[in-house]
């Protein structure tokens, strides 16, 4: 097994990357005692902190002055200089990273964990900065390690902080929760926030923004857009049959898992939906295979955000931004099946946002203790066509409608629903209601 790898940042604070097997490293920022032991072997046996207090104030002074670091194998690379910045608070919501907000005005985020494998943030969090793209937390700059393979991953970023900024499992819910209610009153009485009817849009025309500036060409990614040929499209249907495979496979284990807000069950047991809707999924899946043997045009491709859900949507006091181009972790273990983990129809993206969306609506009923079913059902139909159509209009606004391709909807929609089962099983049992809920609908009506 390859050695730790340890960057010191200052006396007595150091940055550790641990082999943990697989091409995994775990990453740690370690202090005191535990920096003095990490050395070359790790900080094995030492008392570890997550993220050490005062290291991300650390890294945004370093950034500020453009100096190299004192290890050969790391590299910041700066995108624009960042504030001055001081004092520390954790985010804390982060379940894969660990967020610390610096002097209020910088967020760092710490990797948890980092692969030798294709990463595409950096790369685009350069090629946004560098198109003026407004949608996102301006970027100042990334930590980079060079891993065994030669390639360059990230072990930490550094943004603007957002003031207000809320994650998208939160302000959505709560705006679904909004709208809901507001159908089940019979008066019809006004929803006490105006996003609650129109947010479904706002997620739509976003999205459509970011792809537009994802397919711009930079001197970062100068050839932003092509197409899929037919070996890639049978890729994508081998990569997405076998995801199939493992949430069935899967699926019996979260049946147990707490859904109601008492820790009761879920209304349906997900290994009996899922069995249920095994051989419609299985057909939404296929459509891929159909698709690679037709006479009709080639799916379009280009860089995507590659795991668009409404989590990594925040709203703040200046409106909404995108974050975490980190991409899906199950994309790039599927590299060998065809899955390019960079270059995906923006479909890709659009599948992932309309099944989460459809998850907000599943909490918001959670929440009401399963009282609301039907009218989360036809809130969740009416807010994803809703999402759908600004997402189109504001690509043909924008000139771009050739980046959508209609075709590959139901198709990433079924392999989303399968993707969230996975992980749900992997990362976050209790989360199953939310995938199985309204697996019908998303099937029958994927946008």
């Amino acid at each position: 097994m390859d050695p730790a790898t340890a960057l010191p940042l200052a006396d007595g604070v150091t940055l550790t990357l641990t082999p943990a097997g697989g091409g995994r490293w775990s990453c740690d920022v370690v202090t005191g005692d535990a920096a003095g032991a990490a050395g070359a072997t790790g900080p094995a046996g030492a008392t570890v902190a997550a993220v050490a207090t005062g290291a991300a104030e650390l890294l945004v002074e370093k950034l500020r002055d453009g100096r190299a670091l004192a290890h050969p194998d790391f590299r910041l690379e700066r995108h624009a200089v960042p504030p001055e910045a001081v004092g520390e608070r954790p985010v804390g919501a982060d379940q894969t990273h660990e967020s610390v907000v610096v002097g209020e005005r910088v967020v760092v985020k710490w990797l948890r964990h980092v692969d030798d494998s294709v990463h595409p943030a950096p790369q685009t969090l350069a090629h946004l900065a560098e198109v003026a793209y407004q949608g996102v937390p301006k970027s100042y700059g990334t930590l980079l390690w060079r891993a065994p393979s030669g390639r360059e991953v990230p072990c930490g970023t550094v943004a603007a902080y957002l003031p207000g900024a809320r994650d998208g499992y939160a302000w959505c819910v709560e705006l679904a929760g909004d709208a809901i209610a507001h159908r089940l009153d019979a008066a019809g009485g006004a929803a006490h926030d105006d996003w609650a009817a129109t947010f479904p849009a706002r997620l739509g025309r976003l999205a459509a923004g970011l792809h537009v500036a994802l397919a711009t060409p930079s001197s970062v990614v100068p050839a932003s857009v092509g197409v899929a040929d037919r070996r890639r499209v049978l890729g994508w249907h081998r990569a997405a049959r076998r995801v199939l495979d493992d949430a069935l496979t899967v699926v019996p284990g979260l049946d147990a898992a707490p859904a109601g807000p008492d820790g009761g069950p879920p209304p349906a047991a997900p290994s009996a939906v899922v069995a249920g809707a095994r051989d419609r999924l299985a057909a939404a899946l296929d459509l891929l295979a159909d698709l690679a043997a037709s006479a009709g045009a080639p799916p379009t491709v280009q860089r995507v955000h590659g795991d668009l859900h409404v989590g990594q949507v925040l709203r703040w006091s200046g409106g909404l931004a995108v974050v975490d181009f980190d991409g899906d972790p199950l994309t790039a273990r599927l590299a060998a099946e065809g899955v390019d983990p960079v270059a995906q129809p923006a479909a890709r993206d659009v599948a992932h946002l309309l099944v989460s969306l459809d998850q907000v609506g599943r909490i918001a009923d959670r929440l009401t203790g399963f009282a609301a079913t039907a009218a989360v059902d036809a809130w969740s139909v009416a807010a994803r066509a809703q999402l759908l159509d600004a997402y189109v209009d504001e690509l043909s606004t924008l000139g771009r409608s050739d980046l959508f391709d209609a075709r590959l909807l139901p198709p990433f929609v079924a392999e989303q629903v399968c993707r969230d089962l996975v992980y749900a099983h992997a990362h976050l049992p209790r989360w199953a209601y939310a995938v199985t809920g309204g697996l019908r609908l998303l099937l029958e009506s994927p946008g």
